[in-house]
């Protein structure tokens, strides 16, 4: 585990960055989760038609995901400090004004600015964070560190509704913006690399970066899309996310849907139920680490495969139980989400952070960013693809084309598998 020594100077600001872009992280879905909580009372306020509503969510997620194929490398370029400062201060300043706003096309305007800049925002926290992890701790502290998305977005909730119940649905973003513009400002001093805070990095291979670019010519790394197409397991990589991301917001967007239409339940026991899918992933970031880095000894891509199947097996279950016993149901539904979830974090943090370092590269950002914008395409198609789905073959057809997905997305896994036992046993794969 990380030492927590805070006498120690690098410990110290170690600790300051981890727990810097955790806050900057989950403070991105206190921008997120206001609009999923008003968006009633916002069309009823300025008479909006369905399919506007539809348009708020792909406003944001659209930009979201396909800019990060452009915007991420610029946080290798001029640096992850700078860049999620901007970002966490333009997604606030889009977000603040909408607030203020009642023409529709407006309204949509600043959801895009804001899924524009928060499209940075991933990226930049790896990149913040990669120097600062040795590399025999990544999977923990990424799955500690992963927790501010499920956190982030349980008080992004509970904000909104308290400011809702409180004023009216303009208010649920004031608020929130005014939180996340601070804390944007703070990252410009406390997110800051090793060789800002003039100190050695923990992480050996950032160190050794160092020590070679004190000694030559300081060339800023770049890498294109292209290029990161060629870095083996990248494409398998992707794919496996692009699948993942995938069932996880079918389930985060329709599950309640499958207990209220194929199984009959009232409102209150789906939303309850619906719930499980969401702890189980709080708790499976952190376990799915930890599992990394203590039992499969560091080899990310295995325990990435491995939990991605048995999320598969436990949906297989929740399907065949949950009609005879709601309390069996959750619980395959939690485990679910807890080993979906863990492979959501371990592939946009730890394993792209090593691919963004493959080859004595430092392109955590670029890597990162690619992968999750690519990844990010699944969210959004997902409401459109589960209702043609419903709409033809029903709610059951919705629940075993997701089961099918989680065990493809473990298959897209299995070349990357053979890479990495190769690499250690040190066979040779560069």
């Amino acid at each position: 585990m990380v030492s927590i020594n805070l006498r120690d100077p690098v410990r110290r600001m170690q600790m300051q960055v981890i727990v810097a872009t955790w806050f900057a992280y989950a403070a991105t879905y206190l921008l997120r989760k206001p609009v999923s909580v008003v968006k009633n009372a916002m069309a009823e306020e300025l008479q909006m038609s369905t399919a506007v509503l539809g348009l708020l969510d792909t406003a944001f997620l659209m930009p979201y995901a396909a800019l990060q194929l452009v915007i991420a490398p610029f946080a290798d370029r001029v640096g992850a400090r700078r860049i999620l400062t901007a970002a966490l201060i333009g997604a606030a300043v889009s977000m603040f004004a909408l607030g203020w706003q009642s023409n529709q096309m407006v309204i949509l305007l600043m959801l895009f600015g804001n899924g524009l800049s928060q499209s940075s925002s991933w990226p930049s926290c790896v990149k913040a964070l990669a120097p600062w992890i040795p590399e025999e701790n990544r999977g923990v502290v990424f799955g500690l560190w992963g927790t501010c998305q499920s956190i982030g977005g349980v008080l992004g909730t509970l904000i909104a509704v308290h400011q809702f119940q409180t004023g009216t649905w303009r208010d649920t973003f004031f608020l929130p913006s005014a939180i996340v513009f601070v804390i944007g400002v703070a990252q410009f001093f406390l997110t800051k690399t090793p060789q800002e805070a003039h100190m050695q990095p923990p992480n050996e291979r950032a160190a050794a970066k160092a020590l070679s670019d004190a000694h030559s010519v300081a060339v800023v790394d770049k890498i294109t899309l292209w290029e990161a197409i060629k870095i083996p397991t990248f494409v398998n990589v992707c794919t496996a996310f692009f699948s993942v991301k995938l069932v996880r917001y079918c389930l985060l967007m329709w599950l309640p849907m499958y207990f209220l239409k194929h199984l009959n339940f009232d409102i209150a026991t789906a939303g309850v139920m619906s719930t499980t899918f969401e702890l189980g992933g709080a708790i499976g970031t952190p376990f799915i680490g930890l599992l990394s880095d203590r039992v499969f000894h560091g080899k990310k891509l295995a325990t990435t495969f491995w939990s991605q199947t048995l999320s598969g097996v436990f949906l297989v279950f929740f399907i065949a139980v949950t009609p005879y016993s709601r309390f069996l149901g959750s619980i395959c539904m939690g485990l679910v989400g807890v080993f979906s979830t863990g492979p959501d974090m371990m592939i946009t943090g730890p394993i792209a952070t090593e691919l963004g370092e493959y080859q004595g590269r430092n392109v955590q950002a670029s890597v990162a960013g690619f992968i999750n914008g690519l990844g990010g395409i699944g969210a959004v198609i997902q409401g459109p693809l589960i209702g043609g789905i419903a709409d033809f073959f029903g709610w059951s057809g919705v629940l075993m084309f997701i089961m099918v997905l989680s065990f493809f997305a473990a298959a897209c896994l299995l070349p990357a598998l053979r890479y990495e036992r190769r690499r250690s046993m040190g066979l040779g794969t560069g």
